[in-house]
């Protein structure tokens, strides 16, 4: 309905039916709007695009724990874009995560983490290399969460998907990397969250 065609409308009511199709209206637009978010990628800056400070961590995500060379946005190599997110592994434990993505949840949500990665002389420690999707389950103060393996050895960009149903009811997700004992390097790019199942199904 054009805005026009609103306003002609509205016209033509009393004061109190003038508020009560007016909030009608925004109801409608708010809920529209919020699906629209819903259906697209919920995860901030999951190409590593936007550094706003220049110091090479990219906005929305902090590296919580390193030693050695820790993880930096890297804009010589990208899958989409002009930017990644690069580890050089060194034997060392990394750990990156992003900012929460507030999207409360009853048990059995479907969320869908999509990433795509690069590797060169990939050598898997004892742990292998993880990217996860977490749960965060505020009833007891713990996270569930489903895991994207990295491959060992030299690939060259390729996408993968996890799927992880909430156990719990939750009020936030986060993204996680995780490496340790491992070396080489990796880079990352055009990360998604999603509601729902990924394209090869549930």
């Amino acid at each position: 309905m054009k805005i026009s065609s609103i306003k002609q409308f509205l016209a033509r009511r009393g004061p109190r039916s003038r508020r009560a199709v007016f909030a009608a209206v925004l109801l409608a637009l708010t809920l529209l709007v919020g699906s629209a978010l819903a259906a697209g990628n919920l995860l901030a800056n999951g190409s590593f695009e936007k550094d706003g400070n220049g110091d090479g961590e990219p906005n929305n995500w902090t590296t919580f724990a390193g030693a050695g060379k820790l993880p930096k946005r890297n804009c010589n190599q990208s899958y989409a874009g002009d930017c990644s997110l690069k580890f050089t592994l060194d034997n060392q434990y990394k750990n990156v995560r992003s900012d929460n993505i507030v999207i409360p949840g009853g048990p059995g949500s479907a969320y869908t983490l999509t990433v795509w990665l690069k590797t060169k002389d990939l050598v898997l420690g004892v742990s292998p290399m993880q990217v996860q999707l977490h749960f965060h389950y505020p009833s007891n103060n713990t996270t569930g969460h489903s895991s994207v393996f990295v491959p060992a050895g030299t690939h060259d960009w390729q996408v993968f998907y996890t799927t992880p149903y909430s156990g719990l009811a939750f009020d936030y997700l986060y993204v996680e990397f995780v490496s340790d004992q491992d070396g080489g390097k990796v880079w990352f790019d055009k990360m998604k969250v999603e509601q729902g199942c990924d394209p090869s199904g549930c």
